[in-house]
């Protein structure tokens, strides 16, 4: 058995006599009872000091772990997705600076092939470069 255990047994018919003592006693014994209340408040304070308060943040600890765990997962997925989505967006911004770049150096090389007089039908392109 543990302290804890001896202690309940031993302090049990000690209230129990204690009060039966108190109740049906005279004015002497209600010192006794005096003290029987200071035993109990005393018993309550060392149980919530060193069991129940401990028991308490254990538990809470252990709680907050978990959460921590859930949030660091969470957080971790977060930032992976965003990872992914900034090197997709990284991705398109050079694809589309390639075709703008392309793009320009068609246009370029038509400049430099079209006679200097030749303007394309329906169109506002200059070979000069005006519209």
């Amino acid at each position: 058995m543990r302290t804890g255990c001896h202690m309940k047994i031993l302090l049990g018919p000690l209230f129990a006599v204690a009060t039966i003592a108190a109740l049906t006693g005279q004015p002497p014994v209600a010192e006794l009872s005096n003290l029987t209340a200071t035993a109990i408040l005393g018993w309550y304070t060392w149980y919530t000091a060193t069991k129940t308060i401990p028991q308490l943040v254990h538990h809470f600890r252990n709680e907050l772990a978990a959460e921590r765990g859930e949030h660091r997962i969470d957080r971790n997925a977060f930032l992976c997705e965003m990872a992914s989505q900034r090197a997709q967006r990284l991705d398109d911004a050079a694809a589309m600076t390639r075709a703008v770049n392309e793009l320009a150096a068609s246009i370029g090389h038509l400049r430099n092939t079209l006679p200097e007089n030749h303007i394309p039908p329906n169109s506002t392109f200059s070979a000069k470069g005006t519209s």
